[in-house]
């Protein structure tokens, strides 16, 4: 079977794991490890629902895509390369910043949510 070049196998290395930890919770996501081979993830905002259990050896993927899938707007995601390429060669800073955007289009969904339920008074 032939390969194409756009699709890429990565490996994702011991301080990428961490690092994508370090970010989870800036884009509402906690990662709990349940057993030694088993983690949970969970989010923590309903803006965009997550709770399940992985492996540990695909647990780290799952994040990588869940960050990228929360960051979409705000990183260019080039055709030819992967989602690690592109969220993880930016520096720690600009995902900070990018955590930042999403944070403020979470609370304005939400505020939107609770004042069409009537939740909040007007």
């Amino acid at each position: 079977m032939q390969s194409n070049g756009y699709h890429k196998f990565f490996f994702l290395s011991d301080a990428d794991k961490l690092r994508l930890e370090r970010f989870a919770p800036l884009f509402d996501i906690e990662i709990k490890r349940l057993d030694e081979d088993i983690y949970g993830l969970k989010s923590v905002s309903s803006f965009a629902p997550l709770d399940t259990t992985l492996y540990a050896d695909v647990v780290h993927t799952r994040l990588l895509v869940e960050i990228c899938s929360r960051a979409v707007n705000w990183i260019f995601f080039h055709f030819g390369k992967s989602c690690k390429e592109s969220l993880l060669e930016l520096s720690d800073a600009r995902i900070q910043r990018v955590a930042e955007l999403y944070a403020l289009e979470r609370d304005k969904y939400l505020c939107a949510r609770r004042l069409d339920s009537g939740d909040v008074k007007r």
